[in-house]
């Protein structure tokens, strides 16, 4: 879209009541919720669409073309910040894994979405709104240092019954991209370091997708309109949708009483509503139809009852300092430095002459164990035998006692390097990503044994 056309959409449209935002690419016409093809508008986003007369009535007036292009008014309801009371992944984990509740110590709780490295030092990624409590250019919001916790205060509090306190504490708030209510802003993303003392806590580079944990992917793609997506969120969990804009503007409220205007966003079309709700602030946005593996798309920061709204990941990877990476291990454990991958140096060179070896002496302590008792195990799967190309299907099973009969909890399955746990009946479940070609596959399902 040329900047003469824009500046006409700005004046002629963002002013008008009820309307928030709109599409920047000339897109296909929306009809009856059906993306009509071979056709060309500019999409006019509202909060509810109104009838003619209702809109005459109050002086409102969209216009029906603007330089030769057609617009189409598109209800997407109120969009509102993800940052209200949690429901599921609230619990205060072992080890940091993304999907799960985390927040600044002056919100109430939002999503961390993965482990990324800056300068070759990891940090936890999420929404500015969620870790810097909406930190502004002009000064609102939280500071540098601020203490964030997982999960979120407002569920240690209401959730948990418990009280906001270093119990909680994960990390401080190590840098943000600053919000504007005055310039267009791209993302809304913020970095969390890492707590490290005896009573921190380890991190998994990997993602939560329902039961399986994936690894957290390194590659990052540009998103496209018809892309199926699927998001992991304290919220809502993991849901999936299709991609309907990839270069929407919108204005959104709730930044300190101030509204911002984003620009280049995706909006995501639920599969089965909802996509997200409140607490899903900083939910990874993951491409799941590749068949080279899932790729970054995105990552959540808004909402309302039909669609998603999310900031690009190409736009978030370079917002800060210096441009994030995605490698590093898959664990890291509690209280312990991290410790960069940078050349080691040589060793210098060593004197010549006569050598000798000073003493060491070395204490060790063992236990002592009685011996164990080893019982059969058996495992019951329930695939789906017949699926089509491009099919997410569910690998399930149970976990029991051979002698007993007895379902066996607590134990890891592993389809090939994704894990699931078994719950108190022994079953467990795991997404499988979809198959591009038709023909036999075997899929393996493993118990290593204790």
């Amino acid at each position: 879209m040329d900047l003469l056309l824009k500046n006409q959409i700005k004046e002629k449209i963002m002013p008008l009541r009820n309307v928030i935002g709109y599409s920047e690419d000339e897109q296909p016409r929306i009809k009856g919720g059906i993306v009509i093809k071979g056709t060309k508008v500019i999409r006019v986003y509202v909060t509810k669409k109104e009838s003619k007369l209702s809109l005459m009535l109050k002086g409102v007036k969209i216009p029906k073309s603007i330089g030769n292009i057609e617009t189409d008014v598109v209800e997407i309801g109120e969009i509102k910040l993800l940052q209200t009371p949690p429901t599921i992944r609230k619990a205060k984990n072992a080890g940091l894994i993304g999907g799960i509740s985390i927040g600044h110590k002056d919100i109430t709780a939002g999503t961390f979405a993965r482990v990324a490295w800056l300068n070759k030092k990891p940090y936890f990624l999420t929404n500015n709104h969620v870790a810097a409590n909406s930190a502004l250019d002009s000064g609102e919001g939280g500071k540098i240092g601020d203490l964030e916790y997982q999960p979120g205060p407002y569920d240690i509090v209401s959730e948990l019954g418990g009280v906001v306190s270093d119990k909680y504490l994960v990390g401080s708030l190590a840098e943000f991209a600053p919000l504007s209510a005055v310039k267009p802003n791209f993302v809304d993303a913020a970095l969390i370091a890492p707590t490290v003392s005896v009573d921190s806590r380890g991190w998994f580079n990997y993602v939560q997708l329902d039961l399986p944990f994936i690894p957290a992917p390194s590659a990052v793609k540009a998103p496209e309109v018809g892309m199926q997506v699927a998001k992991s969120g304290r919220t809502t969990g993991v849901t999936y949708g299709v991609i309907s804009d990839t270069n929407a503007t919108l204005q959104i409220s709730g930044y300190h009483d101030k509204t911002l205007t984003f620009e280049k966003q995706i909006f995501i079309t639920p599969l089965s509503p909802p996509f997200v709700q409140g607490g899903d602030s900083g939910s990874l946005l993951l491409e799941t139809t590749n068949d080279e593996g899932i790729s970054m798309v995105g990552l959540i920061f808004a909402g309302s009852n039909t669609i998603g709204v999310a900031n690009r990941m190409d736009e978030v990877e370079r917002a800060f300092s210096s441009p994030l990476m995605w490698n590093g291990p898959f664990f890291w454990e509690a209280g312990k430095e991290y410790v960069s991958d940078a050349p080691v140096e040589p060793l210098p060179p060593t004197p010549s002459g006569e050598v000798y070896y000073l003493p060491v002496q070395k204490e060790v302590t063992i236990v002592v164990n009685q011996p164990k008792i080893y019982k059969g195990s058996s495992l019951l799967m329930n695939p789906n035998e017949e699926i089509l190309t491009g099919e997410l299907f569910v690998v399930s099973g149970k976990l029991i006692d051979t002698a007993s009969g007895l379902p066996i909890a607590g134990k890891t399955i592993y389809m090939d390097d994704v894990i699931s746990n078994t719950n108190s009946e022994g079953d467990f479940s795991f997404m499988h990503p979809s198959y591009s070609l038709a023909g036999s596959y075997l899929i393996v399902i493993s118990f290593l044994g204790d």
